[in-house]
């Protein structure tokens, strides 16, 4: 079968969990490539040429064939998507992106950490994680309370919430809670996170001095997604790499903060 990086999908639901935050599934119409835990796909938010550029979105879930996004109205672009109703057509490009890797047999406890819309990222590799039985502390992170609904699909025994207004959990960022627990970390531990730089530049460093394997996706603007444009080139101990092409997923130690 001829496999596609360009195709087009049917919206089975365009649902808000928040005012700004949105979940979108998609059904595609044609052949595609299964996309991994920790890829992308390009969506275009309009039929039109205006705005012309697609937009990145991380894959919340796959299940049953079916693509599912998450995503928070940002400017002009997501408020277009969010408009969008059940049954209308989108196209998109992809799978693309360098993947989570599987923990090897030596991990005794993977820790996830993200906060806000991080958990898209995520959500795809917690899901088959749990499946496969593997131990999981999540630490997640949220402006307010509100947002927590995000949370609402995922099963995890052990999950450590903070919130910004302090109305659940830890009060503070999902920095904060990570400081408060890093202690915790094992030699076989492993953790996989999605943020901004400051968070993953500190995860880096907690687990570098712990002597601990992370993985890291690197939150960029891009506009080809797929290393032609150079638009969200970061530097590493290894030169300039492409977060689209390279990345998004990086080793602890790899990239220079």
């Amino acid at each position: 079968m001829n496999l596609s990086i360009s195709f087009k999908a049917e919206i089975v639901e365009n649902t808000a969990i928040t005012p700004d935050i949105f979940k979108l599934t998609l059904r595609p119409l044609d052949s595609f490539s299964e996309p991994l835990p920790g890829q992308f796909f390009m969506l275009s938010v309009s039929e039109s040429h205006d705005p012309l550029l697609k937009r990145p979105f991380s894959i919340f879930n796959f299940k049953d064939r079916e693509l599912q996004f998450l995503y928070r109205i940002r400017g002009r672009g997501t408020r277009l998507l969010s408009e969008k109703k059940q049954g209308q057509r989108i196209s998109l490009t992809g799978p693309f992106g360098k993947s989570y890797p599987q923990p090897d047999k030596s991990t005794q406890e993977v820790w996830i950490v993200t906060g806000g819309l991080g958990i898209a990222s995520l959500n795809f590799m917690i899901n088959r994680l749990t499946g496969e039985g593997q131990r999981l502390k999540v630490l997640y992170g949220a402006r307010t309370g509100p947002e927590l609904r995000i949370l609402e699909d995922i099963r995890v025994k052990e999950i450590l919430i903070a919130t910004e207004d302090g109305t659940e959990g830890f009060t503070g960022t999902v920095l904060d809670l990570f400081n408060s627990y890093s202690m915790n970390l094992q030699p076989s531990s492993l953790i996989y996170a999605c943020g901004p730089q400051a968070v993953l530049s500190f995860i880096d460093q907690k687990a570098q001095e712990r002597g601990i394997k992370a993985y890291l996706s690197l939150e960029e603007r891009m506009a080809c997604g797929f290393g032609v444009c150079l638009g969200c080139v970061i530097k590493t101990k290894e030169g300039y790499k492409r977060v689209c092409k390279e990345g998004p997923v990086f080793r602890e130690g790899e990239v220079i903060w």
